[in-house]
């Protein structure tokens, strides 16, 4: 919101009275300098009965995050030279159950084949910002508030500065982390038979992620340890990690001695699953729906098989939604 005019702190004299001098030194706001005012986050609604402003996620969706999807997926298609396929998910807060809003990321997701979907009731767990993001981000805040602020509560200008500060500045190399780590909790609940009974257990949480990760530099990084050399002189931004490499080491496998490096859990084994029940048409579009991008001839025949299967369950699909239609 813009300042409609200049402002000034309240001041308190030592007779509890109080008074608001205009003297620069005072100045709180100066007139038609933007300041944040609190809006109540909703999903489709902009105001309510009274005409008081509210913050609409449609807007924030159609305006900053499909745009940013969209260049991001466009970059990454130029890069890798492959179909990007976007997964969104977020909870079940109240706004994010409204149906205007609901509607809205149906429409602009399936427009490009990508999905939405909502994170199982109660379960933070299969969240990675809920898991990994979000309290790395509080403690990174934290921090930066003790530094920045001298630990006093922080006003809304404040608290935006610092959070972004901290996420502009969160390593990638961590955030990739984070996903090793999403794929980890999802084959621990999915041996618990869709539980959290590893919780419980001594360590539930530690899945081995930091020993098995080796930070990727870029393009030229080619997985020798010195493949970036620490001691240039080269702008800092330079020797900052893109991602992580997942270089596992099994047991009865002695290279150069190195120890036993593994994650917790192995990728469950779901031959004995019916696909089509499990994935979307646009997901088995994406893996199985172009023949030419496969190069089926040096596959294995475990491979073969397995590729086969989602073949079949793509066109079950499409056979399927054919007749909804």
């Amino acid at each position: 919101m813009k300042a409609t005019k200049d402002s000034y702190k309240c001041v308190y004299k030592p007779d509890d009275t109080y008074s608001y001098p205009k003297v620069p030194a005072n100045l709180l706001r100066k007139k038609d300098q933007e300041y944040f005012e609190n809006w109540e986050i909703t999903g489709s609604r902009d105001c309510d009965k009274q005409g008081k402003s509210k913050f609409p996620l449609t807007m924030w969706l159609k305006d900053n995050l499909m745009p940013a999807l969209m260049e991001l997926s466009q970059r990454l298609a130029t890069q890798l030279g492959k179909k990007i396929h976007v997964r969104g998910q977020w909870d079940n807060a109240t706004p994010h159950r409204e149906s205007g809003l609901l509607s809205l990321t149906g429409e602009l997701f399936g427009e490009h084949g990508w999905e939405w979907t909502m994170q199982p009731a109660n379960t933070p767990l299969s969240n990675v910002m809920d898991t990994a993001i979000f309290p790395a981000l509080a403690k990174v805040g934290t921090a930066l508030q003790g530094i920045m602020n001298g630990g006093r509560y922080l006003q809304c200008e404040k608290i935006w500065e610092v959070l972004e500060k901290a996420w502009n500045e969160y390593p990638e190399d961590k955030i990739a982390r984070a996903f090793v780590h999403h794929a980890q909790v999802a084959a621990a609940i999915f041996e618990c038979n869709g539980g959290d009974d590893f919780v419980k257990e001594r360590n539930g949480l530690s899945f081995g992620v930091r020993k098995v990760c080796r930070p990727y530099y870029g393009d030229n990084d080619t997985g020798e340890e010195d493949s970036l050399d620490l001691s240039s002189l080269a702008p800092r931004q330079l020797a900052d990690a893109k991602g992580v490499v997942v270089e596992e080491i099994f047991d009865g496998v002695d290279i150069d001695n190195a120890a036993v490096k593994k994650l917790k859990y192995d990728l469950p084994d779901m031959q004995q699953y019916n696909i089509s029940e499990y994935l979307s048409y646009n997901e088995l579009d994406l893996i199985a729906g172009d023949p030419e991008a496969v190069d089926y001839d040096n596959m294995t025949e475990e491979e073969k098989d397995r590729y086969d299967e989602f073949v079949e369950a793509c066109y079950a699909k499409c056979d399927e939604e054919g007749q909804l239609t």
